[in-house]
């Protein structure tokens, strides 16, 4: 077994391991309806203790850009500007869907979306996400740390190498 597939199998371990967390965080801390991909059973007992206490909710938005910059990073060359680049766009897809739950424009933007959205699902749930989610400039904080973090796993990778592709 190569050195680079057990350095990848490890990063995309430590993202499941994020998003395990993270589903957890709305299984036992958030209200049942808030979930859209987890099974209802897993949220029976949702809302009921705070496990995570004040860190439940920014700790999504956390885990999520850590754990996707993770796990897109190791599909691209191992070199630091790939890594970079793969962090910085989950920056901007993170921040844009919760810049987007802002009550100044949500609706507004919910309205506009494509009509196709209604028939892929994930897609079919965006406008109830944007009118009904709660903009919080704490999970932005948590947005930026997260890819932070997951750029700082990814540098400390041995074998990484710090120059773009020739």
């Amino acid at each position: 077994m190569s050195q680079t597939f057990v350095r990848g199998a490890a990063v995309v371990l430590l993202a499941i391991a994020a998003l395990v967390v993270g589903a957890l965080v709305y299984a036992v801390d958030r209200a049942p309806h808030s979930a859209y991909l987890l099974p209802r059973a897993l949220l029976a007992g949702a809302g009921t203790a705070p496990w995570f206490g004040p860190f439940a909710a920014s700790l999504p938005s956390y885990l999520h850009a850590f754990a996707f910059s993770l796990l897109t990073a190791v599909l691209v060359p191992s070199r630091l500007p790939a890594a970079a680049a793969c962090c910085a766009f989950w920056w901007a897809v993170d921040t844009g869907f919760e810049l987007a739950q802002h009550k100044a424009w949500s609706a507004t933007i919910a309205e506009h979306l494509p009509v196709w959205f209604a028939g892929v699902p994930v897609l079919d749930h965006t406008a109830n996400y944007l009118v009904r989610g709660t903009f919080d400039r704490l999970d932005l904080a948590a947005i930026l740390a997260g890819c932070g973090s997951a750029l700082a796993v990814l540098a400390a990778r041995p074998g990484i190498a710090s120059r773009t592709l020739t």
